[in-house]
């Protein structure tokens, strides 16, 4: 009894939330997951462009240069809890969505390198997805 007052609870605040309601929109993301998003990102406008808020996430590699050499290094450390949602989200999304830009980023990176470096191209790609939404305050449509 207690876990569907606590589900309404959170379903209202999502709601309430214009942003998190945003993020909800998108399919595999529930509303637990679209108000941790929500928050951790907090104003979008604080960030210029999506690359800043994928550098704020830790989903880009670390740069290492020398004079005119540059080597790409592991993923930054950024916003854990952050990369932790999305990161679970993706998953949950390539299952539910087979025909999603994400899932075809996903598949695509997979073939490559791997399925964990591929989870992390899927993440960065869902989040270019979210900071769309968020500037331009709609939900999302396939």
């Amino acid at each position: 009894m207690q876990i569907k007052v606590l589900n309404a609870e959170i379903n209202a605040e999502c709601n309430a939330n214009a942003n998190a309601s945003f993020i909800d929109s998108i399919p595999g993301i529930g509303p637990y997951s679209a108000l941790g998003i929500a928050s951790e990102i907090g104003d979008i406008e604080r960030f210029r462009s999506v690359e800043n808020l994928w550098s704020y996430a830790g989903l880009i590699p670390k740069t290492h240069q020398s004079g005119s050499k540059e080597w790409k290094g592991h993923i930054i450390k950024g916003n854990v809890f952050l990369k932790y949602l999305l990161i679970e989200v993706v998953q949950i999304h390539i299952l539910k969505c087979p025909y999603s830009p994400v899932t075809f980023a996903y598949q695509r990176v997979k073939a490559r390198t791997g399925s964990k470096k591929a989870r992390i191209a899927a993440a960065r790609h869902l989040l270019r997805i979210i900071y769309c939404l968020l500037k331009d305050q709609r939900n999302y449509r396939p």
